[in-house]
């Protein structure tokens, strides 16, 4: 941690990479010179063997040294989050890998997706900016307690904050994403539409389960039953008779869709 200027920067760094296949390799690599050593029967054959082993060793320790030099970081103060990569401070490793505290006080994490051939890594966003920083490599953990140390916190954030999140990965058209958020922080409990009949998270839930129906039935039965319950989590919120049972109905509908 640093205070510089009277702001306080917490520097955050990615996890040393293939550290444990590097140390199996020149643990491989050393028990290899040693019976190599012992094995020669003259003083130029073990030379030999020191020499060949010894560069090999050499040359793996200096490539896992190499890779590790570059390491990114996140660089956390009480009103930014940045992403930097290696030893040059103050550039940022892509456009836009920068999260400010104007766009909102609250952070996410989001776990790596692999769903039916859609990949994203582990993400950071400020919930309800719709602005992420990929954070491959990094302890969650570590980035937690970093955040926290510079003021950030944690959480959901506003159901609007959180709608507005789900409405933009929809409208670019990233369903699975916008389902890993719905299963990860539970229900988003706001309307669709103007209309009030369906929540946001049945609709994004539903159309995840429809771009399954055809190649992957029982998870998509799964999610259509997912999205029924988030509408009738929904429907607990009604302000009238008649609203309650209109958003019931959706959810029956959503059922029949899990079971047809």
């Amino acid at each position: 941690m640093q205070v510089t200027g009277g702001e306080r920067t917490v520097t955050v760094r990615q996890r040393t990479r293939r550290t444990i296949l590097v140390a199996v390799v020149i643990v491989v690599m050393v028990v290899g010179l040693v019976t190599s050593i012992g094995a020669q029967p003259n003083t130029s054959g073990k030379i030999s063997a020191a020499i060949f082993f010894g560069f090999i060793i050499a040359l793996v320790a200096l490539l896992w040294v190499l890779q590790n030099r570059g390491r990114e970081r996140l660089e956390i103060t009480p009103d930014t989050i940045s992403l930097l990569r290696g030893g040059r401070r103050g550039q940022s490793s892509a456009p836009g890998a920068m999260l400010t505290r104007a766009r909102g006080s609250e952070l996410r994490l989001i776990p790596r997706l692999q769903d039916h051939g859609v990949l994203a890594g582990p993400r950071l966003t400020v919930v309800g900016s719709g602005e992420v920083i990929t954070v491959y490599g990094f302890s969650f953990d570590a980035v937690r307690r970093g955040c926290a140390a510079a003021g950030w916190r944690f959480g959901n954030g506003t159901p609007e904050q959180a709608a507005r999140d789900l409405r933009e990965l929809l409208d670019s058209g990233q369903v699975t994403e916008a389902a890993q958020l719905v299963d990860v922080f539970g229900p988003c409990d706001w309307p669709a539409s103007a209309d009030g009949t369906t929540s946001l998270s049945a609709v994004v839930l539903e159309r995840y389960a429809d771009s399954l129906s055809g190649r992957d039935r029982p998870t998509a039965a799964a999610a259509y039953l997912r999205a029924a319950q988030a509408q009738r989590s929904f429907a607990a919120f009604a302000s009238s008779g008649g609203e309650g049972s209109a958003r019931m109905s959706e959810a029956d509908r959503l059922t029949a869709k899990a079971n047809g």
